[in-house]
This record gives C-alpha cells, structure tokens and sequence, in this order.
C-alpha cells in the first residue's frame, strides 16, 4: 500500500529526514499521517535525533498536511534548479512533536 522510512542518519546538527509515501487507492485514509508520527516518534527515542524534518513539492497539500499532523512547521523553500522543482521543507524538534 505504500513505504517509508529515513533518508539517512541523523546528520551533524542531530537533523534526520522522513520520507513516506501511498499508492492513489490507499491515500485519504490517514495511513499516511499515522506511519509519518511513527516514523516521527521512533526518530526521537534517538538520542542523537534532535529534529526531524521532511520534504514535499509545494502544491501536493495532502503530504504538507501529513507533516503538520506530525507537529512539523514550514522551515524553508529550496528554489527550483535546472531540472529540480522548487521543494518546501517541514521540521519538527524534540518536543514538539504532535501526540
């Protein structure tokens, strides 16, 4: 029905980023919000995790909703390059994760 997971280890700032996705016949179901919060609580029984972050193209409102399900809030545009479309990115701290 869909996947996800973590893009790498934490990086240097204690920063790790999430990635999740569902096939068309799965999505409004809240499965995507439900695996993304456990992605997120599992990223913080890390102790090196300090946020989490993900990231999604800008007009795709249903995965920017997941993410702020998950207590992530707007943290930067990544502009468009060559043949990369503009991203927005989404981050959590420690803390402030939503329950």
């Amino acid at each position: 029905m869909g996947s996800g997971g973590y893009k790498g280890p934490p990086d240097a700032d204690g920063v790790v980023e999430i990635g999740y996705g569902l096939l068309p016949a799965w999505e409004g179901r809240g499965l995507a919000t439900e695996a993304a919060r456990e992605l997120v609580r599992r990223a913080f029984a890390d102790p090196r995790v300090g946020a989490v972050a993900a990231e999604t193209l800008p007009h795709l409102v249903g995965s920017i909703r997941v993410m702020e399900k998950c207590g992530m809030t707007f943290e930067r545009r990544k502009p468009a390059q060559g043949e990369e479309p503009e991203i927005v990115r989404y981050r959590v701290a420690r803390g402030g994760a939503a329950r």
